[in-house]
């Protein structure tokens, strides 16, 4: 049977769309090609993790001298010369067939893995375009320069060296034909686990949710929501917000009855499940919102703004304008939730679009064709 070494980058840490993914990712392997044929390494810096039953953890000494040494050597991220000893190793000595790289950041780590292991083939998977968003990460915090040339220059080397490059839509397939002038080899959308579903919780108000981790994009998007489009809105409503280190805006909002604010969560289904649409007031970012197919994993109406919605509104064909709603203003987004019929919280339109499109079983067939 064939062997598969994954390794992911994203597996722990703060909860973030991108663990999601990459967690994901390591589930649909396991489905594809099983679970006793898959190795997965995670990568880690500053977290304290052990080694999991499934998972070797892998992990980086955060030091700055050493980290200098480490982007003196072409490395970058999590990685380094001892751990890309091993992967030969492991490849070698487990004859692996596939190796998967949950990011598209190790490009020098797969320029020397294919000259030592030429027989391997190698698949990266792009979360989004360093190459377009390392200009503005550098604008935000001009210190960070160095490890985004890093980052531009390992992302070039992948394209260059990965046999299978995967991006997640057809914006991100745009600027990787831009910046590497070849097509990526593969489109693999976001995927999800598809959860168990609950009945939820009756209300007299309408309740609206965001759910996003303390990110820029979020917050200033939240802010926005909040702001412009609930003094528009004529119904009876609360606005929940969800997400890693979101609590920090508590006291912002504190003297808003109608929006309560949490931070993280151990469990999100309780909020998605009571919710009666979800919305994403998103103008800025890259790649795909992992939000966007939490929410309609759940069955939820959404409504969101066309950065919100990349790689879903392409699919959506008759459910755009009824259940996926795409606004990018305020008049927009207040006429979307005051007019729409949220019927009893659940859109089985918008849940089985997520079967089709999104979920681990949909990924399964294309994952299995990275090896023909």
């Amino acid at each position: 049977m064939k062997k598969v070494l994954c390794v992911a980058n994203f597996l722990f840490g703060s909860a973030s769309g991108a663990q999601s993914l990459a967690r994901t990712h390591v589930k649909a392997l396991y489905q594809a090609f099983g679970k006793e044929n898959v190795i997965v390494f995670a990568l880690v810096g500053t977290e304290e993790v052990a080694d999991q039953k499934d998972i070797q953890v892998k992990k980086v000494v955060n030091k700055l001298p050493i980290r200098l040494i480490n982007l003196l050597k072409g490395n970058t991220g999590k990685i380094n010369s001892e751990i890309i000893s091993e992967i030969i190793e492991t490849i070698n000595r487990e004859n692996v067939e596939l190796f998967f790289l949950d990011d598209s950041i190790y490009g020098n780590a797969i320029r020397i893995i294919k000259k030592y292991c030429p027989k391997v083939k190698v698949a990266s998977f792009y979360h989004d375009i360093k190459r377009y968003l390392a200009v503005e990460w550098a604008k935000k915090n001009p210190k960070s320069i160095p490890v985004q040339i890093s980052l531009v220059s390992n992302e070039r080397k992948t394209a260059r060296y990965a046999d299978v490059n995967i991006v997640l839509n057809k914006r991100e397939e745009k600027l990787f034909q831009k910046y590497y002038h070849k097509s990526p080899e593969m489109l693999l959308p976001i995927i999800l686990p598809t959860p168990k579903l609950s009945s939820r919780i009756d209300s007299d108000k309408c309740n609206i949710l965001f759910v996003g981790g303390y990110y820029y994009p979020n917050v200033n998007g939240f802010r926005w929501f909040i702001k412009n489009v609930t003094p528009l809105i004529k119904i009876n409503y609360e606005v929940t917000l969800v997400g890693n280190r979101m609590d920090l805006l508590k006291e912002e909002f504190s003297n808003n009855s109608n929006v309560k604010v949490l931070g993280r969560v151990e469990d999100l289904s309780p909020y998605y499940e009571d919710a009666d649409v979800v919305v994403g007031p998103i103008f800025e970012g890259a790649g795909m919102k992992v939000k966007t197919a939490e929410a309609l994993s759940y069955g939820k109406i959404f409504i969101g703004t066309d950065e919100s919605l990349i790689g879903y509104k392409e699919l959506a064909g008759n459910l755009l304008g009824k259940s996926i709603v795409v606004c990018n203003n305020e008049e927009e987004f207040a006429k979307a939730i005051n007019n729409l019929d949220f019927g009893n919280g659940f859109c089985p339109e918008n849940y089985d679009f997520f079967l089709r499109n999104y979920s681990i079983e949909a990924a399964t067939c294309k994952l299995k064709t990275l090896l023909e």
